[in-house]
């Protein structure tokens, strides 16, 4: 893979990033519409107060008051949900960290590994070279009648 292009767990992550900012931004609009519908009920409560002597108006404040009553339900049930999302979202961020911190680990026991198989190669490659040098020595020695 080339350098430019982002790895997997990056894409990932920059998926994850994008999904929590989404749902961070949904959270704000949900807290905004809670605030709205909490003042528009604290509005209705007030002018039910106000109109209590007519039944009409009365009724009518009530016809109100029951589809927020409904809305903030909801709300309430959306925001769980999407409370659930973020844990989940958070707890799979958290494996992803835990995985690249164990890929980190068993690149740098590769890396001391490959260290190591080198220095043992270079030991063995000095070895053959002074078996090879000795071997050539003794057949010099031989064909010029030196045993």
């Amino acid at each position: 893979m080339p350098p430019s292009e982002p790895s997997r767990v990056d894409r990932i992550k920059v998926g994850i990033k994008a999904h929590k900012q989404q749902i961070d931004a949904l959270f704000e609009a949900m807290r905004r519409n809670q605030d709205l519908n909490t003042q528009i009920l604290a509005t209705i409560e007030r002018l039910s107060v106000v109109v209590l002597g007519s039944g009409t108006h009365t009724k009518r404040t009530d016809e109100l008051i029951e589809p927020l009553a409904a809305s903030e339900e909801r709300h309430e049930h959306l925001s769980d949900n999407l409370s659930h999302q973020r844990q989940q979202m958070l707890s799979q961020q958290q494996d992803w960290e835990k995985r690249e911190r164990e890929i980190e680990e068993r690149h740098q026991e590769w890396a001391v590994w490959r260290q190591e198989m080198d220095q043992a190669k270079r030991k063995n490659d000095e070895r053959f070279n002074i078996l090879l040098a000795e071997i050539r020595l003794m057949n010099r020695r031989w064909q010029q009648g030196d045993t």
